[in-house]
């Protein structure tokens, strides 16, 4: 027995007869909120032992005095407290909500020992991590699971699930799954909660599509840590769609064709186009077609992948149907199909003769157009595009519709378009004429499908200037005897406006019918 209790008096009353002065503290790791939001004020303490009276206490960080750095900051030295049987003391730091620097931090409590003076330390550190929810993307037959992210841990922090109706979710039960995840070189915990398909329909018939779970954290490496708040994590079930976007072009013009599916959170499993009447699936780079599959793109609630499909100039001929066939494993779609339409047109010009005293009117004839015009487009015989505004033109009023209504609905009809050349005008342009004939063009696209191309050809319109020309047709009778002559009169665009004969030595008197 003598040696164990010489040994307790060694450990226990050291050379000054009396126990040591040790410090201990807890550091805790919780949720970084920011100032302008809720922000709770956070407690941290320090406990001291082996104290025959009340020990005086400082708190500082990196060596500056807490009470000097910021308002809000308040100290309780705890010697109010302070138990003289068990010579402990508490002593506390209040660190304000409002602080705005919130990240880590480490603080020292420097205590006194008031027997010996001397001074005896510990640093507990106030640790911080924010959660980010992760938005997520939700099918019944694919991806069915919730992310919480968590950054700024070295060690993984327990995550709390609750239900759309606040009850806390357990792993295993109700159709859920819960990874608590490990913590990456970068400091971050991703922790995922995967629901069923039964509990995933469930909630949706409750609640609908859109879903708001909520998750939380507490740190594991310092339990004496409060749990954070609970933070919303939305969840969106997706619905499969998909959509066409259609093509009006003039013939033998290249154009593209498009098939979109939306309601994706991944990329689709296979994407293939077909030709019209059943020809058969296009392969990528064969008879000039090109096939684009797309990508999937993130586009907020939802995601989406838009394919191409250009269709070589050799192959617009007729309106015909292109096909998208897709497959999306994600919603349980081993093949839908949606048809892109494609519509050809044709441009008739007519060409026009002119005299240099007379407006002449150009006629471009767009034909097999649906129910609104196409955009028309003019070239002078210098190349230039003719605006509205520009002067000795006028496309005013220029176009008509005829479209048809047959019996079996709606039909496709013509449009024509009208550029008037003022007469001044044509007396300008006819310096530049050759043989008589300068051309003007038109070209027209689609004002319906705006995506569609222009045409891949400009329909030249010859204006021919005419010359007015008079020609007497002289005859040679007898005396007495009745005679025709006549006047041939060309280089016209209509009908004269007048024609008078004059009788010879009458000084200009004009003949009647009588005479």
């Amino acid at each position: 027995m003598i040696p164990w209790n010489i040994a307790l008096l060694i450990l226990t009353l050291p050379g000054s007869g009396r126990a040591d002065v040790t410090v201990s503290s807890e550091s805790k790791e919780m949720e970084n909120t920011k100032p302008e939001n809720y922000s709770p004020a956070i407690e941290l303490s320090c406990v001291i032992s082996g104290l025959t009276k009340a020990a005086e206490v400082v708190w500082t960080k990196a060596g500056s005095d807490v009470t000097n750095l910021a308002e809000g900051y308040s100290v309780d030295d705890g010697a109010e407290y302070f138990n003289g049987e068990e010579g402990y003391q508490v002593t506390t730091l209040t660190v304000p909500g409002t602080e705005e620097k919130r990240e880590n931090m480490v603080f020292t409590c420097v205590v006194t020992d008031p027997g010996t003076e001397r001074t005896v330390q510990a640093t507990p550190e106030l640790r911080f991590y924010t959660i980010f929810p992760m938005r997520a993307k939700l099918t019944l037959h694919g991806a069915r699971s919730l992310t919480c992210k968590i950054s700024g841990v070295t060690d993984p922090v327990e995550v709390i699930w609750r239900d759309m109706d606040w009850n806390d979710i357990t792993d295993g039960e109700g159709g859920y799954t819960i990874s608590q995840g490990s913590v990456n070189e970068n400091q971050v915990q991703e922790a995922t909660l995967t629901i069923s398909t039964g509990s995933l329909l469930n909630a949706t018939d409750y609640h609908g599509d859109n879903l708001f779970y909520r998750c939380a954290a507490k740190s594991t490496k310092y339990p004496e840590s409060p749990p954070s708040s609970f933070t919303l994590v939305n969840a969106q079930l997706l619905h499969f769609g998909m959509y066409t976007t259609e093509s009006e072009v003039e013939i033998n013009t290249s154009t593209n064709v498009s098939c979109v599916v939306y309601g994706l959170s991944k990329q689709l499993d296979s994407v293939k186009w077909e030709k019209p009447n059943f020809g058969g699936v296009i392969t990528d780079g064969t008879d000039g077609y090109k096939i684009d599959v797309g990508s999937y793109e993130d586009v907020g609630y939802s995601g989406r992948q838009e394919s191409v499909l250009t269709i070589p100039a050799s192959e617009v001929k007729a309106d015909s149907n292109f096909t998208c066939v897709v497959e999306s494993l994600e919603h349980g779609i081993d093949e839908e199909k949606e048809d892109a339409n494609l519509f050809v047109f044709t441009i008739t010009p007519y060409n026009k003769k002119a005299t240099k005293n007379i407006d002449v009117t150009l006629t471009c004839k767009i034909n097999n157009i649906r129910d609104e015009p196409a955009y028309v487009e003019w070239v002078d015989p210098e190349g230039n595009v003719i605006a509205n505004d520009t002067e000795g033109y006028d496309m005013q009023g220029s176009i008509t519709m005829h479209v048809g209504n047959g019996s079996i609905g709606w039909l496709p009809g013509f449009q024509e378009a009208f550029l008037t050349i003022s007469a001044l005008k044509l007396q300008e342009v006819r310096k530049q004429a050759v043989n008589s004939v300068v051309e003007y063009e038109c070209s027209a696209w689609s004002s319906r499908y705006y995506n569609s191309p222009a045409s891949g050809k400009k329909h030249a319109i010859a204006v021919t200037f005419l010359t007015l020309e008079v020609e007497a047709k002289d005859v040679e009778v007898s005396t007495n005897t009745s005679a025709q002559i006549s006047c041939v009169v060309t280089g016209l665009t209509r009908q004269l406006d007048s024609v008078r004969w004059e009788k010879p030595n009458s000084g200009g008197r004009n003949l009647t019918l009588e005479e």
